[in-house]
């Protein structure tokens, strides 16, 4: 409630000093902006699939946005199936990655490495890939895996990392913007495969962009939106939870330098769509349709 209170009261704030002549709200979490505002402003909403759940803050937001911005299919979807009356003022505009910049050394320069990217937590399913990197250490003694990042289950993970591959698993925690690239950079293999949680699952997944466009071939997982942020091109197992299936194509990657590549070059173009000035086109064209949005519904209602 403190929260709320405090979001009302910023809003409203903001809103009289600039006089603003429309309102994008970032998280549906945000909702209670929606009443420190009048209702002849135009509002868009942005939604993150992790936050689509059925609920109070949701049709709020739904009835009164002009515009919702999702940022994947994935998300439209969950909110298209809690929200059937707003599916007109959907759009789907993927999140801006900034790809600029990145290394991208060859294949022969890389090591036998894997790294990924995440936030600790159950979702991101690091356990299961470090029981597949286990599974790899069999046949490729000299492989290592580097996680950046941390959470809540870090503790949990460091020790099953030194149960399954002792000195081989490395935990950076939250990397720097340069090291993180460099490391991206330096691994032959980039793999996150995130489960279901609650039934959600990955919105959409920056780091694998992130990844490609530093040329590094991505194995993920086929839920969620991580189809949409990984690529057609990319490895995709259906089930995350097999940790067999994940170590099996991560070996493609290291075995296959036709697989490998083929998707370094996929990647590196794929990468580049999620560009900032794409991302700021999408926005400010989602503004035109709310403002244009507003003014028809309101004429409908003055008519009515």
């Amino acid at each position: 409630m403190i929260y709320h209170n405090y979001v009302y009261r910023k809003t409203k704030t903001l809103y009289e000093h600039f006089h603003a002549q429309l309102i994008h709200i970032l998280t549906i979490e945000n909702y209670s902006a929606l009443y420190a505002i009048p209702i002849e402003t135009p509002v868009v909403l942005q939604a993150h699939a992790e936050e689509i759940i059925e609920g109070a803050p949701l049709r709020i937001c739904a009835e009164r946005a002009d515009i919702i911005i999702c940022t994947s299919h994935y998300g439209a979807s969950l909110f298209a199936a809690l929200a059937p009356n707003s599916v007109r003022k959907i759009r789907v505009l993927h999140p801006a990655v900034d790809c600029e910049g990145y290394s991208v050394p060859t294949r022969a320069s890389r090591h036998t490495s894997i790294v990924t990217v995440a936030r600790l937590d159950s979702r991101k399913n690091i356990d299961t890939l470090i029981r597949a990197f286990g599974l790899l250490m069999h046949e490729t003694p000299d492989a290592t895996l580097t996680i950046i990042g941390d959470g809540p289950e870090r503790n949990m993970l460091e020790a099953l990392a030194r149960k399954t591959a002792p000195g081989k698993i490395l935990f950076t925690g939250w990397a720097t913007e340069a090291r993180k690239r460099e490391l991206l950079g330096k691994a032959r293999v980039f793999a996150l495969c995130p489960r279901v949680r609650d039934a959600r699952a990955e919105g959409f997944g920056i780091a694998f962009v992130e990844a490609q466009a530093a040329g590094t071939p991505v194995v993920g997982s086929d839920v969620g939106g991580v189809p949409e942020s990984a690529g057609p091109h990319s490895i995709l197992v259906k089930d995350p939870l097999n940790a067999a299936a994940i170590a099996k194509a991560i070996k493609t990657l290291w075995n296959n330098n036709k697989q490998w590549d083929k998707q370094h070059r996929a990647g590196l173009a794929y990468a580049k769509q999620f560009s900032t000035e794409r991302y700021i086109k999408g926005v400010l064209a989602a503004y035109a349709e709310a403002r244009a949005a507003h003014i028809t519904n309101n004429d409908v209602k003055r008519k009515a």
